[in-house]
């Protein structure tokens, strides 16, 4: 296999430079030797997926131009190295496909991606094919309506907020310190960062109590709170009244108890 093809994406030549964190933060490591372990794969994964639900094309690049440089200097077989290079595209797409299920993203099936990655001779190749899946992936669930930063961090929000995201783990996704972030975030938004995921997240809670489906420390690890005792005072800040008389109000049954059955 050829060694790594480089490539940059276009700089951001507004005021707002300055606020941007530097690509050297501890994600882009281009001298430290790579192992093919699971802990890369992962590694990687959680990164091309967080810039691609961005639609960070910069840090996509330069990230896809990392991992070739370490692959190109890997010293185990070339078959090792199309298996992470396939675990890869498939690990990415089943984390694209269950976080945006309604968006049907146009993805390669296994066999295809297979075939198409141990045929392929030459690594530059597989990954010219890695970065026009990712802007097949952006392309596809991108929305023409969204032209401010804001709009790329609420759409982020919107599908991410069950997970455990704070300001300062999302920022760098967007090339943003979280101080700046943070600011323009509550200036256009109305208010901070921590308060907008709570509200969605009670939001999401209500409609699931309204279903009468799940049981309430069910329902708080689903929309993104793993303590149920936080979840109790969150929903009574915001709705002003627990999560079983939220239900109770709407005529509905409240379960026996609200924490999860001991492990036996």
């Amino acid at each position: 296999m050829l060694p790594d093809a480089s490539g940059s994406g276009d700089t951001d030549s507004s005021d707002e430079t300055a606020a941007r964190t530097n690509t050297d933060t501890g994600t882009i490591r281009h001298d430290a030797p790579m192992a093919l372990t699971q802990t890369a794969l992962t590694d990687y994964t959680g990164r091309f997926v967080g810039y691609i639900q961005t639609c960070n094309r910069r840090m996509t690049v330069e990230t896809l131009s990392e991992l070739e440089h370490g692959l190109s200097h890997v010293s185990g077989e070339i078959a090792e190295i199309k298996l992470f290079l396939t675990d890869l595209y498939l690990q990415i797409r089943e984390t694209m496909n269950r976080n945006y299920a309604s968006a049907e993203i146009p993805f390669m099936g296994n066999a295809a991606v297979i075939e198409y990655i141990n045929k392929t001779n030459y690594l530059c190749e597989i990954i010219r094919f890695l970065s026009e899946q990712s802007e097949m992936i952006m392309n596809t669930i991108g929305s023409p309506s969204r032209n401010t930063i804001l709009d790329d961090v609420l759409f982020y929000i919107d599908h991410n907020f069950q997970h455990n995201i704070k300001l300062d783990t999302i920022a760098p996704l967007f090339g943003y310190n979280s101080a700046y972030l943070g600011k323009i975030f509550s200036k256009t938004v109305g208010e901070n960062f921590n308060s907008y995921i709570d509200h969605k997240r009670i939001e999401l809670s209500k409609q699931l109590l309204l279903e009468n489906r799940l049981k309430v420390y069910e329902i708080a690890d689903q929309v993104g709170y793993k303590n149920v005792d936080y979840f109790h005072k969150k929903f009574r800040k915001y709705v002003g009244e627990s999560p079983a008389e939220f239900r109770k109000g709407h005529g509905l049954e409240t379960e026996s108890g609200k924490y999860p059955p001991p492990h036996t």
